[in-house]
């Protein structure tokens, strides 16, 4: 391992040295601008493939996602990037391709494709079990940086919302106002607690005991919003249309009491893979603590969402993840990541033991009525889920937890932007903003710190 716990090129293609970094010339132009070297990486005693695409200086996060397209047809986009230590002791961003063969073709084409659009076109490689360096390429994004999230991943997911009006309106009428305005079938099960379980076909306003109104508001009208299954860019549509009409019947308040939670199929996902999303949830806990409230991390106290991390029964990062990757069954998994089988753990997975469903529940996040806030959530939680098919190393001390988080696992550009303003709001104590465009993405006022109002 090289520096920070990066993985190091430790055979040819060597980067030559001798030749200095290429400068960005105009400070205006740096975070318009990247220098790139890609090649191709040949193995002769395994026969593996590896096709590579370096950001070797400026700004990587100019970069979309970069395409290898073969002669023969197959093309293959790559968004996962991942720090690398070079031979000659580069720090760099590796796109990376790895094949065993590359049959029926002679030459494979690189492209570099940013996020306003740009695509710079390489000359590509020749399809010959060799060892190829080229050299260093400038990419400028001279275009505005597209706001588009990747697509969204087809997978199936549900959310709950502990939410409130601060004035008393009867549950059935914000039924009503959600059934006419978003177009989706709800029922109202907030005067019985077992009714609110049953299995409904739309969405449905159920009791939530741990729901507690604001001093300022004491006759809130509070219940919790359940989703039907969901699934997709439809399902998060579906989900901008009920708040939008939540709105319509008032001013939705939350305080520190509500939490949001989002539920993540899992039914087709081996146990290697679940392995792999608790793996890279406790890796990543505690940088995802810092984009959080501060009501909503471990040292709050908040026994509704203890630490996964905290409850591994061993120390250090290493040991920690050895305890979840000798799991030989998922009774063994939820021990280790729910012990006591309680599910009041920022990642629950007590469906999966009861067999109630078939997923896991993201419980960490704050209460919002605000979709770019759920969208976001939903958006990273599902990618986490659907990206963690391979085995994460653990986490070293020098490492950039925000960049790997993002780069390697979500890889999504806009949520990583999305996350770091939200970072920067909670460091900078600011818990909520009004303003739903404003990148203080802050979930609880100062009055609800101290168990007053705000809207979400």
């Amino acid at each position: 391992m090289g520096r920070g716990g990066r993985k190091t090129v430790k055979a040819i293609p060597y980067r030559n040295s001798s030749e200095p970094l290429p400068r960005i010339k105009r400070r205006r132009d740096r975070n318009k601008t990247c220098f790139y070297e890609y090649g191709n990486d040949y193995d002769e005693n395994t026969g593996r493939w590896t096709l590579y695409l370096d950001i070797i200086r400026g700004n990587h996060d100019l970069v979309d996602y970069v395409r290898f397209k073969f002669s023969s047809g197959e093309t293959y986009d790559v968004r996962n990037r991942s720090p690398v230590t070079l031979s000659d002791g580069l720090d760099v961003h590796r796109f990376t391709l790895v094949r065993l063969c590359f049959p029926d073709c002679k030459r494979i084409s690189v492209t570099l494709c940013g996020r306003g659009g740009t695509r710079s076109n390489t000359s590509g490689c020749h399809a010959e079990p060799a060892n190829v360096r080229e050299r260093s390429l400038m990419f400028v994004e001279w275009r505005e940086l597209r706001p588009n999230y990747v697509p969204a991943p087809d997978i199936k997911f549900g959310i709950e919302l502990e939410l409130s009006y601060s004035e008393e309106i009867d549950h059935t009428i914000i039924a009503s106002y959600i059934s006419k305005y978003a177009n989706v079938p709800v029922e109202v099960f907030t005067n019985d607690y077992q009714l609110g379980k049953a299995d409904v076909h739309g969405w449905k306003l159920v009791y939530d005991g741990t729901i507690a109104c604001s001093p300022t508001s004491p006759d809130c009208s509070k219940f919790e919003l359940v989703s039907p299954i969901l699934n997709g860019q439809n399902g998060l549509d579906e989900c901008d249309r009920v708040l939008d009409a939540m709105k319509k019947a008032g001013t939705i308040s939350v305080n520190k009491s509500m939490g949001f939670h989002v539920h993540v199929n899992v039914a087709d996902l081996s146990l290697e893979h679940k392995k792999n999303v608790c793996l890279n949830f406790v890796k990543y806990e505690n940088e995802i603590d810092k984009f959080m409230p501060s009501s909503r991390r471990d040292y709050s106290n908040n026994i509704y969402i203890k630490s996964n991390r905290d409850a591994i029964n061993q120390s250090g990062n290493g040991r920690k993840h050895s305890a979840i990757i000798d799991c030989r069954s998922i009774n063994e998994l939820s021990d280790v990541i729910n012990p006591g089988k309680s599910r009041y753990y920022k990642l629950n997975l007590q469906n999966l033991i009861t067999e109630r469903r078939t997923t896991i529940e993201f419980r960490q996040h704050s209460s919002t009525g605000k979709f770019e806030k759920v969208e976001a959530w939903v958006r990273f939680c599902t990618r986490l889920v659907h990206n963690s098919t391979t085995r994460p190393p653990s986490l070293k001390p020098n490492d950039d937890a925000f960049g790997l988080l993002f780069d390697t696992v979500i890889q999504d550009i806009k949520l990583k932007e999305f996350y770091r303003q939200r970072k920067i709001a909670v460091a900078g104590g600011v818990e909520n903003h009004n303003d739903a465009n404003s990148v203080d993405r802050g979930q609880c006022c100062g009055g609800c710190a101290k168990g007053h109002a705000c809207e979400s």
